[in-house]
């Protein structure tokens, strides 16, 4: 992974969280967090595989998976869902997966978009959940390094194991360089992703709709 598809996922991921008042941060040493979630049966691990054009399928094409915890994604809502979920309740831990899976879905989207604008067009499979006892054998099958954040005593992980070709890769790193982002244009940005998610999500994620 190069430093520019580093960045942007970084980015993306800070972006993503901090539209549902949940911002995390990057954690490149130990977590050491005594109560960290990422324990059983609190995990959660989503994936999704990620493709290319057939005159590139041999190259761009991969998995991403992102681990986190039912009390993170049960405090990572659309706005205006203040409903308290349980991780004893079985309806709360629907919820819980299908938000997981949403958020994947978000997420990878937002990267491929960036992508996209670097001049190669990725497509993704339909989210899923990974069963817990298949967990170790997926994260010991990604030929990536993890990138870990941090919310509190929450952590999230985050595999991208996707190669993109090397053009794409230096294009990431071009329009990094070129992009300058003012203060201003940050609030914007974060008031434009708002909109969009209370007009993509929050009718799928009301309260008074889920059964």
């Amino acid at each position: 992974m190069t430093p520019a598809l580093e960045r942007l996922l970084v980015e993306t991921v800070a972006e993503l969280f901090l539209a549902y008042d949940s911002p995390v941060h990057r954690v490149t040493g130990h977590f050491t967090q005594s109560a960290s979630s990422l324990a059983a049966p609190n995990l959660l691990v989503s994936a999704l595989d990620v493709s290319g054009p057939p005159s590139e399928a041999s190259i761009a094409k991969g998995r991403v998976l992102l681990l986190t915890s039912f009390d993170f994604l049960a405090s990572c809502r659309p706005e205006g869902f203040t409903e308290v979920l349980s991780p004893t309740s079985a309806r709360d831990w629907i919820y819980v997966r299908d938000w997981a899976k949403e958020i994947t879905n978000q997420l990878v989207g937002r990267v491929l978009n960036h992508i996209g604008e670097a001049g190669l067009s990725l497509r993704a499979s339909l989210p899923m959940l990974v069963n817990a006892d298949a967990v170790h054998g997926q994260i010991a099958a990604r030929r990536c390094p993890v990138l870990r954040f941090a919310s509190g005593y929450h952590e999230v992980q985050l595999w991208f194991d996707v190669a993109v070709p090397s053009r794409i890769e230096q294009a990431l790193a071009t329009g990094a360089r070129s992009r300058v982002i003012t203060p201003g244009t940050m609030i914007l940005l974060q008031e434009r992703t708002r909109a969009r998610v209370s007009e993509r999500t929050a009718a799928s994620f009301r309260p008074s709709e889920r059964r």
